[in-house]
Order: structure tokens, then sequence, then C-alpha cells
């Protein structure tokens, strides 16, 4: 007797894990906030072990499930970053592919899934928003995982995915190409596009000017025109100007890397460091901002924050997002100023990374301080992100005195080596109260893990109290094994952090 198709959209994400699991697929815990793996070697410690995820699940109640790609490979589509939102286009793009497991990601993409074929290692991208996924270390987030932004991981025309995974087809040749790039030649000109190949047309010709050391704008008004006159029919205007950004990410001529008059040179800390209780206005850290050599040629026109995402805008009408959690890793502040203006901003030396770019976020964080973002009181607001280290930290519980045990360890090991990609269980439930660690959860809300908040101790207690958090009476106490620990935490009753 057959069984019946799973219901994925209905199932726990604890049991699509194991579903996965029992048709031979290792998966992991992935965080809801970030996409990261739990684990602390990534989809390297993946497992089909049903008590193993168990216990991951036990521990991370609200994470998300990933499938490790040891020996399958994962197309990665993202209509954010460039890629065709229509199937057909992408299809007419890089080349037909076989009927497949095929799931839309929460963030609007779609994943396909295929055998790895043996021996053979693909390129990283295909095209601006087409990756490929695939070998040891790498995973993807499954359905029914739920993303950030509140949407659901789901198969889509799949009649029975776990057979579907079980039966993949080899990956098609086209996925190990090398992707397009500065140095494709340009296409004919002659020839009219049809429909279907109207985007990589533009986009080859697009990098072919970006390499002759075209603009943004240029490169943008060369694409348009073609597009009138050659595409059948023109494609709408305002995709042709993201295919045109999306070749100016190219680096202008045929180097890469850093001009030679460039090369040697490095950022700076700010004259006398930055005293951010002396800034009175987000115009003044936005002045003392462009002030800095840090930039070379970008002009800051205004920096705004969105949610978790600190948005600046340059003069000359560029938009870079970098998510308020990593502003404070310089390579990857970089990396998207590079996508975004094709400068390179200037490195700071060996040694003083964290120390120089560490007050440029601040600037940033200053700047941004004028956008009318704010949508709750600050307590409000903290209420939410005491939730939200809670979650990541697994949503602790602890029942019984040795639950309570493990967490209270696992804190102490926190406060003894903070670790700036690990959520402490700073907050957690014991005694129909909540308790938190303020001092701890507030070395978490400076890392990018959180939030890189620059926030005082006593401005957190304040902002407790007004939830109803105050001094414990008492210290937590618990033994086992001869180890005491002995903890005070703040605490109230369980309603304080309800939703509103």
């Amino acid at each position: 007797m057959t069984a019946p198709n799973l219901d994925f959209d209905s199932l726990t994400v604890l049991d699509a894990a194991l579903a996965y699991a029992r048709a031979g697929l290792r998966v992991l815990p992935v965080s809801r906030a970030d996409k990261a793996p739990l684990l602390p070697h990534g989809a390297h410690d993946a497992s089909c072990d049903e008590a193993t995820i168990r216990g991951w699940w036990r521990r991370w109640r609200a994470a998300n499930v990933g499938i490790a790609l040891d020996g399958l490979l994962v197309i990665d589509i993202d209509p954010r970053h460039g890629a065709p939102a229509d199937r057909d286009e992408v299809a007419a793009m890089l080349g037909p592919w076989p009927e497949t497991a095929e799931a839309i990601t929460g963030g609007g993409g779609r994943h396909l899934y295929f055998r790895a074929r043996d021996g053979l290692h693909p390129p990283g991208s295909l095209a601006p928003g087409i990756d490929v996924k695939s070998g040891p270390g790498s995973y993807v987030v499954a359905p029914p995982s739920l993303h950030a932004n509140g949407r659901r991981y789901a198969w889509d025309g799949v009649g029975d995915p776990l057979d579907a995974l079980r039966n993949l087809p080899l990956a098609p040749a086209w996925t190990y190409r090398r992707p397009a790039g500065p140095r494709d030649a340009a296409p004919d000109d002659a020839e009219p596009i049809p429909e279907g190949l109207r985007n990589i047309t533009l986009f080859k010709l697009g990098c072919a000017l970006r390499r002759r050391g075209l603009s943004r704008a240029g490169i943008e008004a060369a694409l348009l025109a073609e597009n009138a006159q050659r595409c059948q029919p023109p494609l709408p205007e305002d995709e042709v100007r993201r295919i045109a950004a999306s070749c100016a990410r190219y680096r202008a001529g045929a180097g890469g890397g850093p001009k030679p008059d460039e090369e040697g040179q490095q950022a700076k800390a700010p004259a006398g460091g930055i005293d951010a209780a002396r800034i009175t206005s987000p115009a003044e850290a936005l002045a003392i901002l462009n002030a800095l050599g840090i930039w070379k040629t970008i002009r800051w026109a205004e920096w705004k924050r969105r949610g978790d995402t600190l948005i600046g805008v340059t003069e000359a009408g560029e938009e870079v997002r970098i998510s308020a959690r990593r502003l404070l890793i310089f390579d990857h502040c970089a990396g998207e100023i590079m996508a975004a203006t094709g400068v390179s901003i200037l490195r700071p030396r060996k040694g003083m990374i964290r120390t120089v770019w560490g007050q440029v976020a601040e600037l940033i964080h200053q700047a941004a301080s004028g956008d009318v973002v704010r949508t709750a009181p600050p307590e409000e607001e903290l209420r939410q992100d005491l939730l939200r280290c809670w979650q990541m930290a697994g949503e602790p519980a602890p029942e019984t005195s040795e639950e309570l045990y493990r967490v209270l360890a696992e804190l102490r090991g926190y406060v003894r080596k903070p670790h700036e990609e690990t959520a402490p269980p700073a907050v957690f439930q014991w005694g129909l109260c909540w308790h938190v660690r303020l001092d701890v959860f507030r070395l978490w809300l400076s890392t990018p893990l959180a939030a890189a908040r620059f926030t005082s101790i006593d401005q957190l207690q304040a902002h407790a109290a007004l939830l109803g958090f105050k001094p414990h009476h008492q210290a937590l106490q618990v033994q086992q094994a001869g180890d005491r620990i002995r903890m005070r935490t703040w605490s109230a009753p369980l309603e304080a952090l309800d939703e509103v």
C-alpha cells in the first residue's frame, strides 16, 4: 500500500526535517532571522539521525530547516538581485531543464533541485541573481521554513516532494558553464532580439560597454535605445534599468582590483575619534561621514533606516542597502557599496579595521537617526528585541533544575567568551517569569547578529523597568555534578512580553 503524500504546508518544521531525513537527506537547523546555520560547523554537521534532529529542535524550537547539498545541486533564482521574474525567461537565458523538485522561497525566488555531476564543480554564479549551490558545506533553506518577512518556503507544482527529491535528475550541463561577465563579447547588433532572449542579450551588451569604461548612466542610455529599436516586444524600461545596474556592478575597464594610483592607500580613523554624545544632529553626522577619505569619490546624500535595513543614498542617486546586523562587518559593507556604486572604498590598515569601521558605523547610525522609522516607544522596541534574542537562542524555557543548569551554563560560557555569531540565552522563562541578564543582552545587541546597536546599560534598565522588569529579589541557584551556578537576573511576569 502506497503511503499518502505529505502536505508540507501543514507540517511543523521539525516534522518536515524528520521527513527529509527519512528520505536520505541530511538536514540542519538554520536561524530564522538570517539563514545562518546554528551548528558549530554548519552543513558539515548535518545529520539524518532522528534522535540528533529532535535534540536540535528541542534546543532551537524556532529554527528553520536546511538541506545539506552533498551530492546535490540547487539553482537559486532571486529576482530581487537581477534575475528575471518570469520562469520562461530564465529558461531562455540559461537553457531548458528537466522536470524536477522546485520550491518557492520566502523571499519570492525559486530553488531548482538536481543531482550534481560527479567530479564537476559549478561556478558560484550564472548571471545576476542566479547562483549555484552545491557540494560539502553548502545548504539551502527548505519548506516549510518561515522567512524573516513572514512568508513560508513552499514546494511548487510537486505532487510528492519526497519522491521528487529521491529521484532528482542530473543537473543540466549549462549549470557548469562560465557565467556571463565583463569579458563577454557584445552580441551582433544587426538582428532583432526576440522575446525570451531580451534579458541575456541586453546584459551581454551592457557588460561589453562596461568593459569599455562606460558609466552606469551611459550603459542605461545605450540599453534603453537598443531595447526600443531591437527587442520584440521591448522590455519595460524599469527592467532595462535593472539590467544596466547589474552590468555596472563590474569594474569599469579591463583590469580588476584597485587602480594603480589607489594601491597602498588605507582608511584612517577620523581625527580625534568620534564622540557620539557630542553629535547634535543627523546632518552633522552626515557631514562628518562625507569628510572621511574612506569613500573616495562617493558623497552621501542621506542615510535612513527601514526595519533592520540601513539605506544609504549617494548624491549620484545610487542606493546601498546594508543589514543593521552586519553593519560592523567591514568586508560585507564594502562589498555592498562596491556592488551599488562601483567604488572600492579604502580598507583600514591591519589591526585597525574594527576600530576605524566601528567609528564609521556609529556615524552611519547617527546619520540615519533623523529618518522617522520609530513606530513604537523605546520600551516596545526593547520588548521585541528581548523576544528576538529568546527565539534566536532556541526559546529557552527550562522546566527542571537540570534544564535550568544547562541554560545557565550556556549563559555563563557566553559571559566568559562572547561570540558575535551566537545568540546567548540571556532571556529565558523560569518559574512563571521572564528572566534576563541585561548586561549580556546589551553585549549581544552590539553584535552584527543582533542590530549592532549602541545602547547604554542605564537606558536598558530604564526601558526594562517600564516593561515591568525589576532586579530579581534573589539570585537563581542550581547545582549539578558538583558545579554550582549562582546568577542574578531581572525578572517580570510572563505577560510582560505578550504580543500587543
